[in-house]
């Protein structure tokens, strides 16, 4: 039981507080959506920054374990010394308009759509034949103290790192939790992740809908039943985000799909504008390492869609600024792209 209870705090309440630092150093008045966000991204940012150079050195899981947890910790003091610093900022009180009931009716059959989703994806079972690699590599590096070392088909040793996934370690980030809490990693995969991230994807959604409609509720929440709508009867094809939604979110392409490329639309709308600050390209940094995270996919389609943002943005606004905050959160696509390349020839 207390294994399950930490689970719950790593996975939720530590995104939510170091989500909320972030926050409040570069966005002040965002939504507290953007709280558990912002926290993954961190996550998965830190992770891949750490992880990365350890998989190609060939260092056991034991010693990532030990340099992301101490990454993570000096990331929190660093995100909570510069929040106490920060001169608190006068915020205008802005009466909120109150609900009305057709507001509430339409809101609350799209969060019972929601909660139908989680519960039968995390009560249900379904197996999908890439579990065998992903999930199987989380076990064997659990079970065998390395990283990519060991063919998780066979048992069999590697005699050269898969390069498509090194660069993309998600499945040593499941170990790392695995290895911290003691819970096995197909139950984190299958019970935990969806718990977090279906709703974490709408949450993005939300968001995004926010920016669309600004204050109109009832449009919001119609928004919202018919996006979830969509994902319900989505299943036509294996291809589809929303069938990596309600099939297999724990695997870092749904993840992709669903939260870090709608993610990265949402942070860019804020970091790239003509007039947002400097500080607040940190986050869509974050987000780019966290797509790159995820899945080696990620890379490219991360990728595109930033270069695509920042052409946008720079031709609206013709401000050589934009274009210097595009160009800093594109490094991580260009240095793990040019990497691979290299590495290839």
């Amino acid at each position: 039981m207390l294994n399950y209870i930490l689970m719950l705090v790593f996975l939720f309440v530590f995104p939510v507080i170091l989500g909320k630092l972030l926050s409040d150093v570069c966005f002040k008045s965002e939504s507290r959506w953007f709280w558990l966000l912002n926290g993954w991204i961190i996550l998965f940012a830190i992770f891949e920054i750490i992880s990365v150079p350890l998989i190609f050195t060939k260092k056991t899981l034991d010693q990532l374990c030990i340099y992301y947890s101490v990454a993570l910790l000096i990331a929190f003091i660093i995100l909570f010394i510069v929040k106490t610093m920060r001169r608190p900022e006068k915020k205008k009180i802005i009466p909120k308009k109150k609900w009305n009931g057709l507001e509430i009716i339409v809101m609350i059959c799209a969060i019972g759509i929601i909660v139908f989703q989680v519960f039968f994806v995390v009560f249900k079972t379904h197996m999908d034949a890439d579990d065998t690699f992903y999930i199987g590599n989380a076990v064997t590096s659990v079970k065998t103290n390395l990283m990519f070392q060991i063919d998780p088909y066979t048992g069999a040793e590697l005699t050269e790192l898969p390069m498509n996934y090194v660069f993309s370690p998600l499945p040593m980030f499941c170990a790392y939790i695995s290895k911290v809490t003691g819970v096995h990693p197909a139950i984190i995969a299958h019970i935990f992740i969806p718990m977090i991230f279906i709703p974490m994807s709408y949450g993005v959604a939300y968001m995004i809908a926010k920016r669309i409609f600004g204050d109109a509720r009832l449009e919001i929440s119609l928004f919202m039943v018919l996006y979830a709508v969509l994902q319900q009867y989505g299943y036509v094809s294996v291809y589809t985000a929303s069938t990596f939604l309600l099939f297999r979110i724990w695997q870092g392409k749904a993840m992709l799909a669903n939260v870090f490329l709608p993610c990265l639309l949402l942070l860019g709308d804020t970091a790239l504008k003509k007039d947002s600050k400097k500080i607040q390209c940190i986050p869509l940094l974050f987000a780019s390492l966290a797509t790159c995270c995820c899945s080696s996919m990620g890379v490219i389609l991360g990728g595109i869609e930033m270069a695509l943002l920042v052409v946008v943005y720079f031709c609206s606004s013709k401000k050589v600024s934009v274009l210097c905050r595009g160009i800093m959160v594109c490094i991580p696509y260009v240095i793990l792209g040019c990497t691979y390349v290299l590495i290839k020839l």
